[in-house]
C-alpha cells in the first residue's frame, strides 16, 4: 500500500478500531490509553487546571474517565469523540454531556470554553487543523493541555507520534503561547517526571490562548467552516 493509499485509509481503519473497543472494552483490546488505565495520571492532568476557568472541552473524550472525574470536580466538561460506540459506553457508565463530533471541525462557537483538552488523541487528527480549532473555541487567554506519545514509545499504529520539539512548535504555530512541557511516565502509584525524552512515555504540554497574530489562522479556519 503506498503512503497516499495508507493515509486515506486512516480515517476508516481508526473508526473501526475504536468502534470494536466501544463496544468490547479496553481490556479485551490489544492497546490502551495511559489516561484509561492508569487512575493517578487523571489526577494529576486535573492539577493542572487552574479552578478559575471551569468550561472544559475534551476533545477525543473516549469512555470518559477523565471527564467524569472533572465532573465530580465541578467543571462544566462537554467531551467530545468521532466514534459513537465510545461514547455510548462513556454514557452507560454515568457520563453525560457528550457530543460525537470531528476534532477537525469543532460544533462550538469561537469563545465557548476555558480549557480544551487532548487527552492522548492528538495523533488521530491533523495536528494544525485541530490546534487552530482548539484555539478559535478558547477564551482569552484559553487554556490547552495535550498529551501525546513520543516517537520512540510503541503505540498502536494508526497514531501519529511527535517529538516534544516538534509539539511545542505545532502548539506556537497554531497561536499559543506554552507556558511548560514535560516528560511523563506514569506508573501505579504515581506520575514520574524525567528528564531525557527517550526515558518518558508521554508528552505533556500546557499553552495559553496568545492574543495577537491569530489573523489569517482565524479567517481561514472560518472559511472552512462556512464551505462545510
Amino acid at each position: 500500500m503506498t503512503n497516499r493509499n495508507a493515509e486515506s485509509e486512516r480515517p476508516r481503519l481508526t473508526t473501526n478500531f475504536y468502534r470494536r473497543v466501544g463496544v468490547q472494552g479496553w481490556r479485551k483490546s490489544s492497546y490502551s490509553t495511559d489516561t484509561w488505565k492508569y487512575p493517578v495520571l487523571r489526577r494529576w492532568i486535573m492539577d493542572q487546571l487552574t479552578k478559575r476557568g471551569r468550561r472544559i472541552l475534551s476533545v477525543g473524550c473516549g469512555t470518559g474517565e477523565l471527564e467524569r472525574g472533572l465532573r465530580e470536580l465541578r467543571y462544566r466538561v462537554i467531551g467530545l469523540d468521532f466514534s459513537f460506540e465510545m461514547l455510548q459506553t462513556a454514557a452507560r457508565q454515568g457520563d453525560s454531556a457528550l457530543v460525537q463530533g470531528d476534532g477537525h471541525l469543532l460544533p462550538f462557537a469561537a469563545g465557548s470554553f476555558d480549557a480544551v483538552i487532548l487527552p492522548e488523541s492528538l495523533g488521530h487528527l491533523k495536528a494544525a487543523v485541530a490546534l487552530e480549532e482548539a484555539n478559535r473555541v478558547l477564551r482569552k487567554r484559553g487554556r490547552l493541555l495535550i498529551t501525546t506519545y513520543p516517537k520512540h514509545r510503541e503505540v498502536h499504529p494508526l497514531y501519529a507520534k511527535s517529538s516534544l520539539e516538534e509539539l511545542t512548535a505545532q502548539v506556537i504555530a497554531a497561536g499559543f503561547r506554552v507556558k511548560e512541557h514535560r516528560l511523563l511516565r506514569p506508573q501505579r502509584a504515581a506520575v514520574e517526571e524525567v528528564r531525557v525524552e527517550k526515558r518518558c512515555a508521554l508528552l505533556f504540554v500546557l499553552a495559553t490562548r496568545r492574543e495577537s497574530g491569530l489573523g489569517s489562522n482565524r479567517g481561514a479556519s472560518e472559511g472552512r467552516r462556512a464551505a462545510a
